[in-house]
């Protein structure tokens, strides 16, 4: 089978191995490119720790849309809580 490049998505591909994946204990460390609610929830369903970076509060990633520390050194932990729907009820709730 031939894997085209508008098939392949590493944020699928993320998941997919959190899901499989049969290890416990579990810290995953990524870059920015892993910077995706979706990531986050499989990763916290299964039960693992994680540190991924994210873009700058100033630029137009998730760390934009937090209520984060003016300054720009900090230390915090973030709730979110996420839901697979879309709607302007659960975002109002403040669902992500």
């Amino acid at each position: 089978m031939k894997i085209l490049a508008s098939d392949y998505n590493e944020f699928r591909a993320c998941a997919t191995m959190i899901d499989k994946s049969k290890l416990e204990n579990v810290i995953l460390v990524a870059d920015r490119g892993y910077e995706n609610y979706n990531i986050f929830a499989h990763a916290i369903e299964k039960g693992w720790k994680f540190a991924i970076r994210v873009k700058d509060k100033n630029s137009n990633g998730i760390a934009s849309g937090l209520n984060l520390p003016p300054n720009d050194k900090f230390d915090i932990d973030i709730t979110q809580i996420f839901s697979r729907k879309n709607t302007k009820a659960t975002k109002n709730a403040g669902y992500k």
